[in-house]
């Protein structure tokens, strides 16, 4: 159980909370799963993506026919759909883009190991991305450091693999030995109303792993009257291994969620380091560094 001074952080917690739209998220079928139709880089894909109408995106500095096909395969191939996000898509990158100044908490926030891309799939080959937010200090790591960081996260993981383009993504948020301390209401509100939106990216499942009772009993019910009735459906609360596999097989997860994924932590700091500051002709749309 909780101290008197867990539940007054709690009240105080709860007290800033303030209503978002979660509206503009999508979702991917869950139990469902369909996979599409459409072969990766068939005739048929190219016919579609001629079809969109890239007329108030092309001039923008960072487009390319590559992002743009991103937000065909991320929104099943609708090219009305994928029209209407490539502008925001960009908007997006804009937002983020590595200034100096950034690049330093940028880097620090990667080493902290607190959003990862594994590169591993779920059953539905969707790419699992795996949170461990009791790394993350709110008053270092503001709420749009950690957009920067989530974006330039979810962006490597659709550069590097189609089915994450067509599928979508699984999210694991290992909550063990999670605080208040470490929990940004405005974090929250900018992962599903400014950067998921903006994404060609599917949320197909989020797995709350472990989370301490003051946060699984008061927080997380609270929290979840805030998102739409689809999204809450795509979320699921587990307190052991067995439940979690249900959801993420051993051999998709790291050891350290009881797993056989063999995966190099600090090899992938080095990569995401070294890939944030790239300033080849070819990332000319990523997240440059100016100096």
């Amino acid at each position: 159980m909780s101290s008197f001074s867990d539940r007054a952080s709690a009240g105080s917690f709860i007290a800033s909370l303030k209503p978002f739209d979660t509206s503009g998220v999508e979702l991917g079928n869950d139990d469902d799963q369909i996979k599409p139709s459409v072969d990766v880089n068939s005739p048929q894909e190219a016919n579609i993506l001629s079809q969109m109408d890239v007329s108030s995106s092309e001039s923008h500095p960072r487009y390319s026919k590559d992002l743009a096909l991103m937000c065909l395969r991320g929104r099943k191939y609708d090219p009305a759909r994928a029209s209407e996000l490539l502008p925001n898509f960009l908007s997006l990158l804009d937002d983020v883009d590595l200034q100096r100044e950034k690049k330093t908490q940028l880097v620090k926030d990667i080493q902290s190991k607190k959003v990862i891309h594994l590169g591993s799939k779920d059953s539905y080959d969707r790419g699992i991305f795996w949170l461990r937010l009791r790394y993350h200090n709110p008053t270092v790591s503001k709420s749009e450091d950690m957009a920067r960081l989530l974006t330039m996260t979810f962006v490597r993981g659709l550069e590097s693999d189609t089915d994450l383009q067509r599928n979508g993504i699984a999210l694991v948020q290992d909550m063990t030995g999670l605080s208040l301390s470490n929990l940004d209401p405005r974090t929250a509100k900018a992962l599903f109303t400014k950067v998921l939106t903006r994404l060609p990216i599917r949320v197909g499942k989020i797995v709350l792993f472990r989370p301490p009772w003051i946060i699984g009993s008061i927080i997380i019910p609270i929290f979840f009257t805030f998102l739409n009735k689809k999204l809450r459906s795509r979320i699921s609360i587990c307190y052991d291994h067995e439940t979690l596999n249900k959801y993420l097989s051993p051999d998709a997860l790291p050891a350290e969620l009881n797993g056989s994924l063999a995966f190099d932590e600090d090899g992938y700091v080095r990569d995401m380091i070294q890939s944030a500051s790239a300033t080849a002709p070819s990332s000319r749309y990523e997240f440059q560094s100016t100096g």
